[in-house]
This record gives C-alpha cells, sequence and structure tokens, in this order.
C-alpha cells in the first residue's frame, strides 16, 4: 500500500477513503494569529493581537483607533472590555477613533504636562530629603550638641521605618490610588496610566535622570546657602533646610 496525497492506495491499485493521518504542527495551530500586537491607540483599552489568515479577515483595532467592525461582527468585542476593579474602567470607549497626528499631539502634551512635572517633583523630594549629608559639613552635630554615634542611630532607626512602611504603602496605593502613599512607586504607577507599554521606558530614564541630576545641583546649592551662617542669627544648615525644605514644600501644595 502506498499513500498517493490524502488518500491511501493499495498496491493492486484499487483506491481507499482512509485519510493519511497529519501530524499537528505549531504553524497549523498558530496559523490564524499574528505576532505583532497593533498599537495604534493609547487610551482604548487592552491591547489585542490580531486574528485571522489575511488583510480581509484580519480582527482588530481600525487603522484610526477603537476596535475594527471585525471584532463587532464576530462578537468579541465583550473580551476587551476592562475588569470591574481596572483603575482606568471608566475611560474605556471602544468606540472611540483618532489619527497618529492626534495621538502624537497628545504624547507630547502627555511629556510637558505629566512627565516633566513628575520628574520636578522627583527633583524637589530628593533636593529635601538628601541635604542632611550637606548640612554635616556645617558643624550641624557639635551645635546640636550630638556625636557621629548619635546620627547614625538616628538614620538607622529612619532607614528601618521607611522600609517597613513601603511593602503596606504600596498596597494601599494600589487600592485607593496612587495620590495616597508613598511617592517613586506610585509615581511609576501613576504614568502608566498615560503611556504604552513601549513608551514608558524612555520617560522612566528621564524620571531617574532627575534624581541623579539631584546631587550635582543641591551641590551647587548647599555650597552658597551654607554661607548663610550668622546670617538673621542662624547657622548655615539651618538655612539650607529651611530653603530647600520650604521649596519642596511649595512645589507639593502646587502638584496637589
Amino acid at each position: 500500500m502506498a499513500f498517493n496525497g490524502e488518500t491511501a492506495v493499495s498496491s493492486g491499485g484499487s483506491d481507499m477513503t482512509e485519510p493519511r493521518p497529519r501530524k499537528p504542527t505549531l504553524a497549523r495551530l498558530f496559523s490564524g494569529v499574528r505576532s505583532k500586537p497593533n498599537e495604534a491607540s493609547t487610551f482604548a483599552g487592552p491591547q489585542f493581537y490580531q486574528i485571522g489568515t489575511s488583510e480581509e479577515g484580519a480582527v482588530g483595532r481600525s487603522a484610526n483607533g477603537g476596535l475594527s467592525s471585525k471584532v463587532e461582527e464576530v462578537g468579541l468585542e465583550k473580551y476587551y472590555v476592562p475588569i470591574d476593579t481596572y483603575e482606568g474602567r471608566h475611560r474605556y470607549d471602544p468606540k472611540a477613533t483618532w489619527s497618529e497626528a492626534e495621538e502624537r499631539a497628545l504624547i507630547q502634551r502627555l511629556d510637558l504636562r505629566v512627565c516633566a512635572y513628575c520628574c520636578l517633583m522627583f527633583f524637589a523630594l530628593q533636593l529635601d530629603r538628601g541635604n542632611i549629608s550637606q548640612a554635616l559639613s556645617d558643624n550641624m552635630l557639635k551645635d546640636l550638641g550630638m556625636n557621629t554615634d548619635d546620627y547614625n542611630t538616628g538614620q538607622t532607626i529612619f532607614y528601618v521605618s521607611f522600609l517597613a512602611a513601603e511593602l503596606p504603602s504600596q498596597l494601599v496605593s494600589k487600592k485607593i490610588g496612587p495620590d495616597n502613599c508613598g511617592f517613586i512607586p506610585d509615581v511609576i504607577l501613576y504614568l502608566s496610566y498615560f503611556y504604552k507599554s513601549k513608551e514608558l521606558p524612555i520617560r522612566l530614564s528621564f524620571f531617574w535622570t532627575a534624581y541623579g541630576a539631584t546631587f550635582i545641583i543641591s551641590a551647587f546649592l548647599a555650597y552658597g546657602i551654607l554661607h548663610l551662617r550668622g546670617h538673621e542669627g542662624l547657622a548655615g544648615w539651618q538655612w539650607l533646610f529651611a530653603l530647600e525644605g520650604g521649596l519642596t514644600a511649595l512645589l507639593g501644595i502646587i502638584s496637589w
């Protein structure tokens, strides 16, 4: 017996209707799935993969955003609706459409009004939080009647308390929103509400660059501020805490 195409043929010449067995392959299993997601939209809900074997039969987002009519025709739109507990559920609109030019303009506006301001807030936060090391150079411990052991004990208590509060604070922020708990992880969560996964890394690099720039700029500021020692009867480290702390407080109020 020999196989000819899909039909087995006996050595006597008679055809048999028994089909030739076909082994399943990855190509057959995934023949209807395209590997690249359509990323045309920023706000129209979760991204998904196009399904289909041709352009005419493709299912996914339309060229200008929103769900394509093919999705609605085959009844798949229900699978793209975010769960009720998703923070941005009230923003989901499968009928929304936009052009690429409109999306680029929106991203530029987000960079200016959201990302840049987050970087500024991070700069001010670190400016105030890290200036104690510069205050030490102005005889702060001697003025307060402390020694290095007292300083190290205080720093240890601070960081242990800080680390102990990190995990529960993030659980709370995930539950009630990113405007109630720790700054750094909650700002990262906040930025993820505005940017797609492909857009977010470069914005986070700006965010951490602001952190690094703080150490450079704060050194120059401290040099000038510490020279105010004796002015109005205050030590230089007191002026340092007052001015840099006041800047952070002012930005915090404006941000709120």
